[in-house]
């Protein structure tokens, strides 16, 4: 009662405009945070059940939800040991370095599928692209389904010319195109314990769940800063 003898409420028009579009989108983006924290907690704990999951075979896979990332799966074939490519751009422990993908011929379907072998570190020379042994015979290889995002802010052409090529992100369809063969539209991430790989660390998401609480505490202050501030600046002495 004391405050409201000595100050009043006299509001600026344009703050108060400006207030009440910002509010509504800093409370927006808290509510975001929080859902995107919600999803990666389901799927850190999807992630953590796989080892409890039976593998299933490539025929199978193509059955599954789109959403089924991470699912156990095993498969035998041949590697194209001589057109494999490098995911450029790859980061480990603040190394940077390529994810080695080759291609693998199913004996049982007659179709081919990518594998991502893992990371190698890229040469102090970028022109010196990286070695990769060749894997001879039949394979059994065991792994988790993945499906490549898109990104339709990088080109999904293949611009180099010598083996192994150079891509910016794995976009199949064009893969497919560029070998002339059938792909299947997942990919295999390979088993850590498989001896076909490089450096393979996988995890689900590249930022936890408690990360994403933190952005939207941050959002939800800027919110209740903005509140306070506006409440400063309305607020008037008594003469």
């Amino acid at each position: 009662m004391y405050l409201m003898k000595r100050f009043y409420f006299r509001p600026n028009f344009t703050f108060t405009i400006t207030a009440l579009i910002l509010l509504p989108i800093l409370i927006s983006l808290g509510c975001w945070q929080l859902h995107r924290a919600e999803e990666k907690r389901q799927l850190q704990a999807k992630f953590a059940a796989k080892d409890k999951i039976a593998p299933i075979t490539i025929e199978q896979a193509q059955n599954l939800p789109t959403n089924n990332n991470y699912y156990p799966i095993q498969v035998e074939g041949y590697f194209d040991n001589a057109h494999s490519f490098l995911l450029d751009n790859q980061f480990y422990r603040h190394a940077v370095g390529y994810h080695i993908i080759t291609p693998l011929l199913s004996t049982k379907t007659h179709r081919w599928i990518l594998i991502n072998r893992g990371w190698l570190p890229m040469s102090p020379n970028r022109n010196i692209l990286a070695k990769i042994p060749t894997i001879s015979g039949k394979v059994y290889l065991k792994g988790f389904l993945y499906i490549p995002k898109n990104n339709p802010f990088i080109s999904a052409e293949i611009e180099s010319v010598s083996w192994p090529l150079r891509i910016e992100y794995i976009n199949i369809l064009s893969i497919s195109k560029r070998l002339d063969r059938p792909f299947y539209p997942q990919l295999i991430l390979l088993d850590s314990k498989s001896p076909y790989g490089f450096i393979r660390n996988w995890q689900p998401v590249n930022m936890k769940a408690s990360t994403h609480i933190g952005y939207a505490l941050q959002w939800f202050s800027f919110a209740v800063i903005l509140v306070v501030i506006y409440l400063c600046l309305s607020c008037r002495r008594k003469p």
